[in-house]
């Protein structure tokens, strides 16, 4: 599962470290301030490739933000519809095809 707290408590401080502005870092991502506000605040989930965008941006792990309960975590796989699955699937393919032609 993903902590969106966690997230958005380390987006905001590391944009503290960094002196940037939600407003600097929405132009810098290409979102709207009030979409990141969110995040920042633990109002919304960012997309996957939001996401990525913003541990790539800060340098950061993925593995920092997820937790796995392997008991819920087979429960929460069964209610994924094939279109779910395929999102997914494509969003990793894509962002690992872009990290291999770095």
């Amino acid at each position: 599962m993903f902590d969106k707290i966690k997230f958005g408590n380390t987006i905001k401080k590391l944009c503290k470290i960094n002196h940037l502005t939600a407003y600097q870092l929405s132009q810098k991502l290409n979102v709207s301030e009030d979409y990141l506000y969110k995040i920042q605040n633990g109002k919304n989930i960012p997309s996957i490739a939001m996401f990525i965008s913003i541990i790539n941006y800060f340098g950061l792990s993925a593995e920092n933000f997820y937790y796995f309960d392997i008991k819920s975590s087979q429960q929460n796989t069964l209610h994924f519809t094939n279109i779910e699955y395929k999102f997914l699937y494509e969003t990793l393919v894509d962002y690992v095809m872009s990290n291999e032609l770095q």
